[in-house]
Protein backbone atom coordinates (compact mmCIF):
# COMPACT_ATOMS: atom_id res chain seq x y z
CA UNK A 1 0.00 0.00 0.00
CA UNK A 2 1.33 3.46 -0.92
CA UNK A 3 1.12 6.25 1.66
CA UNK A 4 -1.37 9.00 1.00
CA UNK A 5 0.33 11.74 -1.06
CA UNK A 6 0.88 15.17 0.46
CA UNK A 7 -2.12 17.46 0.20
CA UNK A 8 -3.13 20.93 1.32
CA UNK A 9 -4.11 21.26 5.00
CA UNK A 10 -7.58 19.96 5.82
CA UNK A 11 -10.14 21.38 8.19
CA UNK A 12 -11.84 18.98 10.57
CA UNK A 13 -14.89 18.84 8.31
CA UNK A 14 -12.78 18.20 5.22
CA UNK A 15 -10.88 15.47 7.06
CA UNK A 16 -14.15 13.77 8.00
CA UNK A 17 -15.45 13.94 4.43
CA UNK A 18 -12.21 12.60 2.98
CA UNK A 19 -12.33 9.60 5.35
CA UNK A 20 -16.11 9.24 4.88
CA UNK A 21 -16.87 9.34 8.60
CA UNK A 22 -19.08 11.70 10.64
CA UNK A 23 -17.46 14.77 12.17
CA UNK A 24 -18.55 13.43 15.56
CA UNK A 25 -16.42 10.31 15.01
CA UNK A 26 -13.34 12.44 14.30
CA UNK A 27 -13.95 14.48 17.45
CA UNK A 28 -14.37 11.28 19.47
CA UNK A 29 -11.06 9.85 18.22
CA UNK A 30 -9.37 13.15 19.02
CA UNK A 31 -10.78 13.17 22.57
CA UNK A 32 -9.70 9.57 23.11
CA UNK A 33 -6.17 10.24 21.87
CA UNK A 34 -6.56 7.79 18.98
CA UNK A 35 -6.00 10.57 16.45
CA UNK A 36 -3.19 13.11 16.86
CA UNK A 37 -4.15 16.73 17.45
CA UNK A 38 -4.04 19.00 14.44
CA UNK A 39 -1.86 22.07 14.04
CA UNK A 40 -3.65 24.98 15.70
CA UNK A 41 -4.37 27.98 13.50
CA UNK A 42 -6.48 29.73 16.11
CA UNK A 43 -8.14 28.91 19.40
CA UNK A 44 -11.06 27.31 17.54
CA UNK A 45 -9.49 25.90 14.40
CA UNK A 46 -6.81 23.34 13.59
CA UNK A 47 -5.36 22.01 10.36
CA UNK A 48 -4.95 18.30 9.59
CA UNK A 49 -2.82 16.55 7.01
CA UNK A 50 -2.34 13.25 5.18
CA UNK A 51 -1.03 11.50 8.32
CA UNK A 52 -4.31 12.26 10.09
CA UNK A 53 -6.25 11.02 7.07
CA UNK A 54 -4.25 7.77 6.92
CA UNK A 55 -4.77 7.18 10.66
CA UNK A 56 -8.49 7.95 10.41
CA UNK A 57 -8.94 5.56 7.50
CA UNK A 58 -7.09 2.88 9.43
CA UNK A 59 -9.29 3.38 12.50
CA UNK A 60 -12.37 3.10 10.30
CA UNK A 61 -11.02 -0.09 8.73
CA UNK A 62 -10.26 -1.59 12.13
CA UNK A 63 -13.72 -0.79 13.45
CA UNK A 64 -15.84 -1.59 10.39
CA UNK A 65 -13.89 -4.45 8.81
CA UNK A 66 -11.85 -5.85 11.69
CA UNK A 67 -14.60 -5.25 14.30
CA UNK A 68 -11.88 -4.22 16.77
CA UNK A 69 -13.30 -2.71 20.00
CA UNK A 70 -12.26 0.84 20.86
CA UNK A 71 -10.39 -0.42 23.92
CA UNK A 72 -8.00 -2.47 21.79
CA UNK A 73 -7.53 0.42 19.38
CA UNK A 74 -5.55 2.16 22.12
CA UNK A 75 -3.00 -0.66 22.16
CA UNK A 76 -2.62 -0.37 18.41
CA UNK A 77 -2.15 3.38 18.56
CA UNK A 78 0.48 2.93 21.27
CA UNK A 79 2.34 0.51 19.00
CA UNK A 80 2.08 2.94 16.08
CA UNK A 81 3.52 5.76 18.15
CA UNK A 82 6.39 3.77 19.65
CA UNK A 83 9.19 5.94 18.34
CA UNK A 84 11.84 4.41 20.59
CA UNK A 85 12.25 1.14 18.69
CA UNK A 86 14.28 0.76 15.53
CA UNK A 87 12.30 0.27 12.33
CA UNK A 88 12.37 -3.58 12.05
CA UNK A 89 11.42 -4.13 15.70
CA UNK A 90 8.86 -1.34 15.59
CA UNK A 91 7.24 -2.89 12.54
CA UNK A 92 7.23 -6.29 14.24
CA UNK A 93 5.57 -4.78 17.30
CA UNK A 94 2.91 -3.05 15.20
CA UNK A 95 2.09 -6.25 13.31
CA UNK A 96 1.96 -8.30 16.52
CA UNK A 97 -0.35 -5.78 18.19
CA UNK A 98 -2.59 -5.67 15.12
CA UNK A 99 -2.80 -9.44 14.84
CA UNK A 100 -3.72 -9.76 18.52
CA UNK A 101 -6.38 -7.07 18.24
CA UNK A 102 -7.98 -8.73 15.22
CA UNK A 103 -7.92 -12.15 16.89
CA UNK A 104 -9.68 -10.95 20.02
CA UNK A 105 -9.59 -12.67 23.41
CA UNK A 106 -8.57 -16.32 23.61
CA UNK A 107 -10.53 -18.74 25.86
CA UNK A 108 -8.74 -20.04 28.93
CA UNK A 109 -7.02 -23.45 28.52
CA UNK A 110 -9.38 -26.39 28.93
CA UNK A 111 -8.91 -30.05 29.88
CA UNK A 112 -7.40 -30.88 26.48
CA UNK A 113 -4.96 -27.97 26.49
CA UNK A 114 -1.85 -30.07 27.05
CA UNK A 115 -2.61 -32.42 24.15
CA UNK A 116 -3.63 -29.49 21.96
CA UNK A 117 -0.38 -27.69 22.77
CA UNK A 118 1.63 -30.77 21.79
CA UNK A 119 -0.33 -31.07 18.54
CA UNK A 120 0.28 -27.39 17.80
CA UNK A 121 3.98 -28.06 18.28
CA UNK A 122 3.91 -30.94 15.80
CA UNK A 123 2.18 -28.76 13.22
CA UNK A 124 4.62 -25.88 13.75
CA UNK A 125 7.55 -28.28 13.36
CA UNK A 126 6.08 -29.51 10.06
CA UNK A 127 6.72 -26.11 8.48
CA UNK A 128 9.70 -25.03 10.58
CA UNK A 129 8.05 -22.22 12.53
CA UNK A 130 10.12 -20.55 15.26
CA UNK A 131 9.83 -21.95 18.81
CA UNK A 132 9.43 -18.38 20.10
CA UNK A 133 5.89 -18.48 18.74
CA UNK A 134 4.85 -20.64 21.69
CA UNK A 135 4.64 -17.45 23.78
CA UNK A 136 2.57 -15.57 21.18
CA UNK A 137 -1.19 -14.93 21.54
CA UNK A 138 -1.66 -16.61 18.16
CA UNK A 139 -0.27 -19.85 19.59
CA UNK A 140 -2.88 -19.78 22.34
CA UNK A 141 -5.56 -19.20 19.71
CA UNK A 142 -4.37 -22.23 17.70
CA UNK A 143 -4.27 -24.34 20.85
CA UNK A 144 -7.85 -23.31 21.66
CA UNK A 145 -9.10 -24.39 18.22
CA UNK A 146 -7.16 -27.66 18.45
CA UNK A 147 -8.85 -28.39 21.77
CA UNK A 148 -12.15 -28.29 19.90
CA UNK A 149 -10.73 -30.53 17.18
CA UNK A 150 -9.50 -33.06 19.74
CA UNK A 151 -12.90 -33.10 21.40
CA UNK A 152 -14.23 -34.70 18.21
CA UNK A 153 -12.64 -37.95 19.33
CA UNK A 154 -15.61 -38.44 21.62
CA UNK A 155 -17.66 -38.65 18.43
CA UNK A 156 -15.39 -41.35 17.04
CA UNK A 157 -13.33 -38.98 14.90
CA UNK A 158 -9.67 -39.44 15.95
CA UNK A 159 -7.30 -36.68 14.92
CA UNK A 160 -3.59 -36.91 14.08
CA UNK A 161 -1.11 -34.30 12.94
CA UNK A 162 -1.06 -35.95 9.49
CA UNK A 163 -4.77 -35.11 9.15
CA UNK A 164 -4.01 -31.45 9.81
CA UNK A 165 -0.77 -31.13 7.85
CA UNK A 166 -2.43 -29.75 4.66
CA UNK A 167 -3.89 -26.91 6.72
CA UNK A 168 -0.61 -25.78 8.26
CA UNK A 169 1.18 -26.10 4.91
CA UNK A 170 -1.49 -23.95 3.25
CA UNK A 171 -1.36 -21.45 6.14
CA UNK A 172 2.41 -21.19 5.84
CA UNK A 173 2.19 -20.58 2.09
CA UNK A 174 -0.40 -17.81 2.48
CA UNK A 175 1.41 -16.24 5.45
CA UNK A 176 4.70 -16.24 3.57
CA UNK A 177 3.02 -14.43 0.68
CA UNK A 178 1.32 -11.91 3.01
CA UNK A 179 4.53 -10.96 4.82
CA UNK A 180 6.54 -10.75 1.60
CA UNK A 181 3.95 -8.34 0.19
CA UNK A 182 4.21 -5.95 3.15
CA UNK A 183 5.92 -2.65 2.48
CA UNK A 184 8.76 -1.23 4.56
CA UNK A 185 7.27 2.19 5.10
CA UNK A 186 5.04 3.83 7.64
CA UNK A 187 3.66 1.55 10.39
CA UNK A 188 0.16 2.87 9.66
CA UNK A 189 0.48 1.46 6.14
CA UNK A 190 1.73 -1.86 7.56
CA UNK A 191 -1.23 -2.13 9.91
CA UNK A 192 -3.66 -1.26 7.13
CA UNK A 193 -2.19 -4.01 4.97
CA UNK A 194 -2.48 -6.43 7.88
CA UNK A 195 -6.19 -5.72 8.33
CA UNK A 196 -6.87 -6.15 4.61
CA UNK A 197 -4.78 -9.33 4.48
CA UNK A 198 -6.17 -11.03 7.56
CA UNK A 199 -9.81 -9.97 7.32
CA UNK A 200 -10.68 -9.26 3.69
CA UNK A 201 -8.36 -11.77 2.04
CA UNK A 202 -9.06 -14.18 4.88
CA UNK A 203 -12.70 -14.20 3.83
CA UNK A 204 -11.64 -14.65 0.22
CA UNK A 205 -9.56 -17.68 1.23
CA UNK A 206 -12.58 -19.13 3.04
CA UNK A 207 -14.92 -18.87 0.06
CA UNK A 208 -12.24 -20.05 -2.38
CA UNK A 209 -11.83 -23.17 -0.28
CA UNK A 210 -15.56 -23.84 -0.54
CA UNK A 211 -15.42 -23.34 -4.29
CA UNK A 212 -12.47 -25.71 -4.49
CA UNK A 213 -14.33 -28.32 -2.48
CA UNK A 214 -17.26 -28.01 -4.88
CA UNK A 215 -14.89 -28.59 -7.82
CA UNK A 216 -13.19 -31.63 -6.31
CA UNK A 217 -16.55 -33.07 -5.28
CA UNK A 218 -17.62 -32.90 -8.91
CA UNK A 219 -14.38 -34.57 -9.97
CA UNK A 220 -14.76 -37.36 -7.43
CA UNK A 221 -18.49 -38.03 -7.57
CA UNK A 222 -19.43 -36.69 -10.98
CA UNK A 223 -22.05 -34.05 -11.81
CA UNK A 224 -25.54 -34.42 -10.38
CA UNK A 225 -28.06 -36.21 -12.53
CA UNK A 226 -29.61 -33.93 -15.09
Amino acid sequence: MVSTPATAPLTLGELARAAEVPVGTVKYYLREGLLPEGRLRSTTRADYDETHLARLRLLRLLREVGDVPVGRLRDLVAALEDHGADRPHRSLGVLAAGSSALAGPVPAPGPLAERADALAGELADEVGWDDQLRAAPEWAAVRSVLETVLAWERLGLPVASTDLRPYVVAADLVARHDVAALGDGDPTDLLTQLVVGQVVYGRLLEVLRRLGEAHHSLVRYGPPDA
